[in-house]
């Protein structure tokens, strides 16, 4: 049964493609009236019936994001990266490893610094809960240890340890 919408406060990119969403994969089906709605819906727009928890999605606890990007000012990225770690800690997301590249030269590059200075002061609002570079996420780290055994996929070899001056980890 196909309910027209009274309102709805979005646009969906696709009316084909139903739960899930393999080309839209930020859609669900409602188990309803069976339109295509966002995944974090919580009541839909069409039948207006609550979506139970079941419904949605769980969150990606650990999410990776790459700032890095060529012919971008690290300010941008600086920015960018504000705006995807606000957006993981909104859907639920726990940690976030950041790839923003350690420097052509290998000498801690102008994004990998606009970055982890933005980090500080998200860290100082309290906007994040934790900020460990690459290169101390290891096993010398208290708070990489407690991190990593809340989060067992931290602890992959790439990760853990690998003392990667390309990357930050930040606790949500």
């Amino acid at each position: 049964m196909y309910i027209e919408p009274r309102t709805p406060n979005f646009e969906l990119p696709c009316t084909l493609h139903l739960a899930p969403c393999t080309s839209h994969p930020k859609q669900m089906k409602c188990p309803t009236c069976g339109n295509p709605v966002p995944r974090e819906t919580v009541v839909c727009p069409y039948c207006e019936s609550p979506l139970s928890r079941e419904a949605r999605p769980k969150p990606e606890l650990v999410r990776t994001i790459n700032v890095k990007q060529e012919d971008v000012p690290a300010e941008n990225a600086a920015d960018r990266m504000e705006t995807m770690v606000g957006n993981a800690k909104a859907a639920g997301s726990k940690v976030v490893i950041l790839i923003h590249g350690y420097g052509s030269a290998g000498l801690g590059g102008a994004t990998r610094n606009a970055v982890r200075h933005r980090l500080a002061r998200l860290l100082s609002e309290r906007r994040v809960r934790t900020v460990i570079f690459g290169e101390d996420f290891g096993p010398s780290s208290s708070e990489a240890i407690r991190l990593a055994s809340d989060h067992p996929v931290l602890l992959a070899p790439h990760v853990f340890g690998a003392q990667n001056e390309g990357v930050t980890i930040v606790g949500l």
